[in-house]
């Protein structure tokens, strides 16, 4: 937990964070933020895997005591499996989870084709993309949803190299010969 700011501004400016450092212990579960005046105070609970709660509350003069119960929602969830075009699962493809343009996360498909991005969708839209020399596919689009494990299968399609010489037909000679490539754009 982190205290934000003082309401009034005996602690800095009101609606920053600066100038308002408190300790904060944890035990039992429980959160003990020490050293507060009496006061309002804006208070902003973080933890990775869970959705940021921000809370206002009172501290009464002369007491030891004031308690919020603040419940962390968790991030959402990704999971789903990689096949190729013949339905067989594909190991060791890395997908991409991105919102926007910002990667938020990677994984690799495990022995089976399956995929996990554990907790870190918020309640907006994402694209899944694979990256992969080997395999080609469409980006997906999936919006995600707090404290829900969402499932999105993904279909690669297997990248092939054509080899071979190229020749062309010279008509006047009735032959085949061989064709610079580095015609080619």
């Amino acid at each position: 937990a982190t205290v934000k700011s003082k309401l009034q501004t005996e602690c800095g400016t009101v609606g920053t964070d600066k100038d308002c450092v408190y300790d904060v212990t944890l035990a039992d579960g429980n959160l003990k933020i020490t050293g507060l005046e009496a006061g309002g105070y804006v208070i902003e609970f973080t933890a990775v895997g869970f959705f940021p709660r921000t809370i206002t509350t009172q501290v009464a003069p002369s007491t030891d005591v004031a308690q919020q119960e603040v419940i962390m929602v968790p991030l959402g969830s990704l999971q789903g499996q990689v096949n190729d075009d013949t339905a067989a699962p594909v190991q060791g493809v890395t997908l991409r989870l991105l919102k926007g343009t910002e990667v938020v996360a990677t994984t690799t498909t495990s022995a089976t084709g399956e995929y996990l991005f554990s907790r870190k969708l918020l309640p907006t839209t994402y694209t899944v993309e694979v990256v992969s020399s080997n395999y080609s596919s469409t980006p997906r689009s999936v919006v995600g949803a707090l404290a829900a494990t969402l499932n999105l299968d993904v279909v690669v399609r297997g990248l092939s190299l054509i080899t071979g010489e190229v020749k062309q037909l010279e008509l006047l000679k009735g032959e085949f010969e061989p064709y610079e490539t580095s015609d080619f754009n």
